[in-house]
């Protein structure tokens, strides 16, 4: 068994929401020979399960939030690493994320806008409600998402609360995106978690992603970079693909391969039963002729096999006429 883990964004789904539909059926017919697949994305579940549904797409966990949380696919909490609301509340009064176009939290099934431009988190980003600062404390979190202007802008907020809050938090630095989530929890952390603690032993581990939160996660499978991502995400991959599909094909087709075709198989299976019907009366001639053998045996013997002089010599003629029938059954049907 082998496990697939795909991030979502920039790599099963494009940044105009569409998903090939070579990829969904890639993804089925992995799963249909035996292997698991797991989405890896930085989104959270309610985000992650509308494209689920929109598409269609099977797998068998989801790990959200930059790992901060593992689904399985009846969308239950297996594992998780939150936060507290004191420190979410603590880490959006900063000025380095105020300063962002939206913040949003995520608790649960639920993404709360909280003082931020409504209608820019509305074109960007989905959340489920709104909320004032001061009722912050009384949820906890997976994750805090934020969108700024450029990637510089990123980089550099990164930097900064890194140094104010990473000994308390996670910073998953993307794109245009920025991602707080629970403790030490990565892509990278999760899918070990996944394997070791949730999953019987496994062949091979299989990643792939885009972003820059997927550098830990390629970097600790040697796993594939899209074709769209950055060159240092690139630099980090064993190999660049432009679909999903391509790393499926590439380890399916890598299956011992039968022999025969099921053409030739078929073709063999009619010629055997071919020469079996023309030669059946031989074979009932050749059962019948081994049963009369045995039988005279039997009969000639019975009434002897009291005698101890003739006891050995009984043994011996039923053990004949068995062998004789094996030999017989042997020769016509194997």
């Amino acid at each position: 068994m082998k496990v697939l883990a795909s991030d979502v964004d920039g790599t099963l789904i494009s940044e105009k929401g569409i998903i090939h539909k070579k990829t969904i059926t890639a993804i089925g017919e992995w799963i249909d020979a035996g292997h698991v697949f797991v989405f890896v994305t930085g989104r959270d579940i309610l985000t992650l399960r509308k494209d689920i549904e929109k598409h269609k797409i099977p797998f068998h966990f989801a790990i959200c939030n930059n790992g901060s949380v593992i689904y399985n696919n009846a969308y239950e909490v297996i594992h998780e690493v939150s936060f507290s609301g004191e420190l979410a509340k603590m880490i959006i009064s900063d000025p380095i994320v105020r300063s962002s176009s939206y913040y949003i939290l995520s608790a649960g099934f639920d993404r709360i806008l909280v003082n931020s431009d409504i209608e820019v988190a509305k074109t960007y980003n989905y959340f489920t409600k709104e909320m004032g600062i001061e009722k912050v404390e009384a949820y906890t979190y997976y994750g805090i998402d934020m969108r700024f202007d450029s990637h510089d802008k990123v980089v550099k907020s990164a930097k900064l609360l890194q140094q104010n809050y990473g000994s308390q938090v996670s910073i998953n630095p993307n794109i245009e995106t920025l991602d707080i989530n629970g403790k030490d929890s990565n892509k990278a952390t999760a899918l070990q978690w996944l394997v070791s603690n949730h999953l019987p032993p496994v062949e091979d581990v299989l990643v792939v992603g885009d972003g820059g939160n997927d550098m830990q996660m390629i970097a600790t499978y040697q796993g594939y970079a899209m074709d769209n991502a950055s060159d240092e995400v690139k630099a980090v991959a064993s190999k660049v693909v432009t679909d999903v599909s391509e790393i499926v094909k590439q380890h399916l087709d890598k299956r011992a391969k039968p022999i025969l075709n099921m053409h030739w198989k078929v073709l063999l299976y009619l010629v055997g039963l071919g020469i079996l019907l023309y030669n059946f009366p031989l074979y009932v001639s050749y059962f019948y002729i081994s049963l009369f053998f045995f039988k005279q045996s039997y009969n000639r013997y019975r009434d002897r096999y009291k005698d101890p002089l003739y006891k050995n010599k009984v043994i011996q003629n039923i053990t004949l006429g068995l062998l004789w029938i094996v030999l017989v059954f042997i020769s016509v049907f194997l």
